[in-house]
């Protein structure tokens, strides 16, 4: 009798581990390239499934900080086989310098894994600067006036 109940309880609990909800990317990682001054605030998305066999719960979807910024993901519920996106924002601040960031966003869920890790990526170039009147001067260039 021992040995019956061992192994009905060993049944239910594997079953109870297939029940549930497995989110996939379609990728973990998002490359910007080189991003010009000009750009400003760029924005991005990472898109994915609930491959899993419950519904999906995103509870909360954060990055870094500094110049990565999660603007929205989905609150509701996500459906078995139901997509989703989860939007971001890169805000470039000037720079004399190439910058080179990697940043991520934590994805915090029902899933199993209940955190995934997304990461971002780029490298800022610097803007070109328009000469000065004193670097026309020097390099014998004279304005019009």
């Amino acid at each position: 009798m021992r040995n019956v109940c061992l192994i009905l309880f060993l049944i239910l609990w594997s079953a109870v581990g297939f029940c549930q909800a497995r989110i996939s990317f379609d990728t973990t990682l998002f490359d910007f390239g080189d991003i010009h001054q000009t750009s400003g605030v760029i924005i991005g998305k990472f898109l994915f499934t609930n491959t899993g066999t419950e519904p999906l719960i995103i509870d909360k979807a954060y990055s870094t900080g500094g110049i990565l910024t999660v603007t929205d993901y989905p609150k509701d519920t996500i459906s078995i086989n139901a997509s989703g996106v989860i939007f971001f924002m890169c805000s470039v601040e000037a720079t004399s310098t190439e910058s080179l960031f990697n940043k991520s966003i934590t994805v915090s869920s029902n899933a199993t894994p209940s955190m995934h890790f997304l990461l971002v990526k780029g490298k800022i170039m610097p803007r070109k600067s328009e000469p000065s009147e004193e670097q026309d001067i020097r390099n014998g260039i004279e304005k019009k006036k």
